[in-house]
């Protein structure tokens, strides 16, 4: 009987450790599933993370792009405005100034006053024809009042030039009558 006890109680002691081995077991294996399903879990979670970033950027992308089109649709007219503006005042700087009408211009008011001396006279008039000739050409080249003024004031200086000069030598002669 004691061999029955005792094998009795061997069997006991191999069913309490294999209990306790499927016990491990089973303890290790759910501690394996808990680890896999946090690992899960975060690895989802991360995604989501990862989602939403990507949604947010391109939410600010599609913002910006649309702010940027907003921008360019309200102020394209201004800005179009400003470029005409700037090459309207770059043609305008570039344009060569008319030195032809400035000497005619010149060229008409240093013939009305050779008018003042009478012995200058015949030189006015010369000047006066060179100042009508520059001022016709600057006005065939470019049409401009300064053209024009240098002309008139030519003209008026070559008829004042030209009866100062009579003048002049009428009073010559009747002196030398004398």
């Amino acid at each position: 009987m004691d061999n029955n006890l005792n094998n009795q109680q061997n069997d006991e002691q191999s069913n309490q450790q294999a209990e306790q081995q499927s016990n491990q077991q089973t303890e290790q294996e759910s501690n394996q599933q808990t680890e896999q399903q946090s690992n899960q879990q975060t690895e989802q979670q991360s995604n989501q993370q990862t989602e939403q970033q990507i949604n947010q950027q391109t939410v600010k992308q599609s913002q910006q792009q649309a702010n940027k089109q907003n921008y360019q649709q309200y102020y394209q007219p201004y800005i179009q405005q400003n470029n005409q503006r700037n090459n309207q005042q770059n043609n305008q700087q570039q344009s060569p100034s008319n030195g032809k009408a400035v000497a005619s211009l010149v060229l008409g008011i240093v013939g009305l006053v050779c008018v003042i001396f009478a012995y200058t006279a015949f030189l006015g008039m010369i000047l006066a024809i060179v100042g009508i000739v520059l001022g016709t050409l600057a006005k065939n080249e470019q049409p401009s009042s300064m053209a024009t003024a240098g002309i008139v004031l030519s003209i008026v200086a070559l008829g004042l030039c030209a009866v100062a000069l009579v003048a002049c030598v009428s009073c010559a002669g009747a002196l030398a009558a004398l």
